[in-house]
């Protein structure tokens, strides 16, 4: 299960230069942000 989740988690699209769009994480209007979301399931 956890490498299904890491996956999921690591599916990116560009966006644009620089700039890449993942799948959203949690229950809709929360945010997350990049690193700190990298950290925390990393950490887990």
């Amino acid at each position: 299960m956890a490498g299904r989740v890491i996956t999921e988690l690591l599916d990116l699209a560009a966006a644009g230069a620089d700039h890449y769009t993942g799948p959203s994480n949690g229950p809709v209007g929360k945010r997350a942000y990049g690193g700190l979301l990298a950290a925390q399931s990393l950490a887990a």
